[in-house]
């Protein structure tokens, strides 16, 4: 289930389709964009994801490194421009558990810019 997951969060990233990346987290998700900012409800994961519109060339690596369960820990690699045509480059770890339909219901990412 969390490959599945996975090629879905990339491709909905790439396409920049917001409201399609919003429709993998369930509606009670507890959501850390950082190991600091919990974002509390889909009206601020929305805010949050209109970044990816100012996003070019993008591309996301994901690899599952480990898995119990519903809960899996995945590697992150994301390349990008941003809107000032400067190349980014992030690494780091998600946490991800999924519930029973398969949406995500924790997400916790912990990244670094390169």
């Amino acid at each position: 289930m969390i490959d599945k997951w996975l090629n879905d969060f990339e491709a909905a990233w790439v396409s920049k389709n917001i409201d399609q990346v919003l429709s993998l987290f369930s509606a009670d998700v507890e959501y850390w964009e950082t190991p600091y900012q919990r974002l509390e409800n889909i009206k601020s994961l929305k805010l949050e994801w209109n970044a990816i519109t100012k996003q070019q060339n993008i591309h996301l690596n994901l690899r599952v490194f480990s898995s119990l369960g519903n809960k899996h820990t995945v590697m992150w690699n994301l390349s990008y421009v941003n809107e000032s045509l400067l190349p980014q480059e992030w690494a780091g770890v998600y946490l991800i558990e999924l519930d029973q339909t398969g949406k995500c219901s924790y997400f916790y990412q912990t990244g670094q810019k390169r």
